[in-house]
């Protein structure tokens, strides 16, 4: 972990019920702020969060959504707590972002996620997908049930979601956040300031991956998803387009391979 957990909880005091008596109990609970991501002083929309790991949530959904592509297009960002604003200034092709904030929509994430309305505009077609990335089935069922043990705010609260990228076996970055889509777009955005290649690593998240999520890891070229939930049709429908494997519902011993199955070796 890279940040402690105990600065985004707080302590209240609540009646519980449990083995048919009432008792009033200290229980952890999870801060949240709305902030403002703005791209080059222009607001974009507005995020309900954790406050921390700004910088990398806000990058991070710039480039998940297709607006931010290479390294050398981000300049600076500045987060602001007094206002609650989080701008990034960037050297994006006008053509890019034009009109981009009429092409967001709401989709069923958590917090009500936000996304770019079509894929193909927002798709970086220079950037090629890793067509030879394998996984031992054994090792990806691994990694999913480590990835769920990992010490941090859900085991205490139950109240957020978590997202790591994996290489070579390791975990190279983790998040939490409370919602799914943020985790992502922060361990992205981590990978992203450190000028790291993402078209061999492992997308590790908790909670359902609907459309979005996978739009979220194709447009940056990410081969493998391994999450402990489910996936949605359209969601199967998208990894098998861009040949994504996606696998859900993964346990110690178990998971179900939505997609492009090739690339899980038994």
């Amino acid at each position: 972990m890279t940040y402690d957990p105990k600065e985004h909880i707080s302590t209240m005091t609540f009646l519980v019920f449990s083995d048919g008596e009432a008792l009033n109990e200290n229980r952890a609970v999870v801060k949240e702020h709305s902030y403002q991501l703005m791209l080059n002083h222009i607001p974009l929309v507005d995020v309900q969060c954790m406050p921390h790991e700004l910088d990398a949530m806000a990058v991070g959904f710039l480039v998940s959504e297709g607006l931010l592509r290479e390294r050398h297009e981000f300049k600076t960002l500045t987060i602001d707590p007094k206002t609650r604003t989080a701008n990034v200034l960037a050297a994006i092709p006008e053509e890019r972002i034009k009109d981009v904030g009429d092409k967001m929509k709401v989709t069923s994430g958590c917090g009500r996620g936000i996304t770019i309305d079509n894929i193909d505009e927002v798709m970086n077609c220079n950037r090629p997908f890793n067509l030879t990335l394998t996984m031992n089935a054994r090792e990806a069922m691994q990694a999913g049930f480590e990835f769920n043990r990992i010490p941090g705010l859900y085991r205490e609260t139950k109240c957020v979601h978590s997202a790591a990228l994996l290489k070579d076996e390791k975990i190279v970055h983790f998040a939490e956040d409370i919602g799914r889509h943020n985790a992502v777009d922060k361990v992205i955005g981590k990978a992203f300031l450190n000028e790291e290649e993402l078209s061999d690593y492992v997308l590790l998240c908790t909670g359902r991956f609907s459309f979005d999520m996978v739009a979220k890891a194709a447009r940056v070229r990410i081969p493998i998803i391994i999450t402990p939930a489910a996936a949605t049709q359209e969601a199967i429908s998208l990894a098998q387009k861009f040949h994504m494997t996606l696998c859900g519902r993964v346990r110690k011993k178990s998971m179900v391979v939505y997609s492009t199955s090739w690339r899980i070796i038994q």
